[in-house]
């Protein structure tokens, strides 16, 4: 999946709002403190949403302001989500979202594939409304 959306904020401000969600990340499952220069290439393991396995995310892009990306691996497969930021004229910021994911079985692969036909324009329209959300918290004082 690729979302491509503008926002007026400055692109310090989106890139600052993704990588705190990390870093709390980051903090809640392993209880190190990291700053944001720190991240390239560090990996952690966290519980999945049901409790009983274990996924390992580790930071594959981290460059400040302008990129963010992160891939997940379970004995399942793999996903992998990037942010980059390319900064406006006008002080605003495009940013780029891709999300894709491999899995370990055929039958996963196919369930995916049909899960985002479904459901892709959903998704894309939550991601959206996240982004909006972001942007409507900004305040320049």
């Amino acid at each position: 999946m690729k979302v491509t959306h503008t926002l007026h904020v400055p692109a310090a401000y989106l890139y600052t709002k993704v990588v705190d969600s990390a870093l709390y990340d980051i903090k809640q499952n392993t209880g190190e403190q990291l700053k944001p220069g720190q991240l390239l290439g560090y990996e952690y393991q966290k519980p999945m949403a049901n409790g009983k396995l274990r996924a390992r995310v580790k930071i594959t892009a981290n460059v400040i302001n302008r990129q963010y990306g992160f891939q997940t691996e379970s004995s399942g497969g793999t996903y992998r989500i990037n942010y980059e930021l390319q900064e406006t004229q006008d002080g605003g910021v495009v940013v780029t979202y891709t999300e894709d994911s491999h899995f370990n079985s055929t039958l996963r692969e196919w369930n995916q594939k049909l899960m985002m036909l479904l459901l892709g324009h959903g998704r894309k329209r939550q991601l959206i409304g996240m982004l909006d959300a972001i942007e409507k918290g900004y305040t320049t004082t």
